[in-house]
């Protein structure tokens, strides 16, 4: 798969262009409230809290300026401390534009844990998404609600 990717600035907004095999298109706008989160260089800390289990983890996404996202995680999961270190360095790119599942990272998670459920897969790849730009950083979120 080959996939570009450029920059556009146009008064105070910019606009992110990406080519995926040279057929796709996707041309996202952001604000100027935003530019400092495009272009911070800083590296991505994201907090995922997963639920009963209360074990939180932590994912530090670090552009390494080769091309790929360097990845660091501290946990209170033991099937994720078993895993610390097999994820090292990954290609934004190649994580982020596969069909759900299908990714170096979630192949991993699914060997050390075993709950199908379990949020820290998704957070990673969101650490990994937001350092590349591929999107900005934004919250999410499951809301549990209690019908009537």
């Amino acid at each position: 798969m080959k996939i570009g990717k450029r920059l556009a600035y146009f008064d105070q907004a910019i606009s992110i262009c990406y080519t995926i095999d040279g057929l796709s298109i996707l041309i996202r706008e952001v604000g100027e409230a935003n530019l400092d989160a495009v272009h911070s260089g800083i590296e991505m800390i994201v907090t995922i809290m997963p639920g009963p289990c209360k074990l939180i983890t932590k994912v530090t996404a670090t552009d390494d300026g080769d091309g790929g996202i360097a990845i660091e995680i501290d946990t209170q999961c033991n099937y994720y401390k078993e895993m610390s270190g097999e994820i090292n360095t990954v290609d934004a790119y190649e994580e982020i534009f596969t069909s759900l599942g299908e990714n170096s990272v979630t192949e991993t998670c699914r060997k050390y844990c075993k709950h199908a459920t379990c949020l820290v897969p998704t957070g990673i790849l969101k650490a990994i998404e937001a350092e590349a730009k591929l999107a900005l950083p934004t919250d999410a979120s499951i809301v549990f609600e209690q019908g009537s």
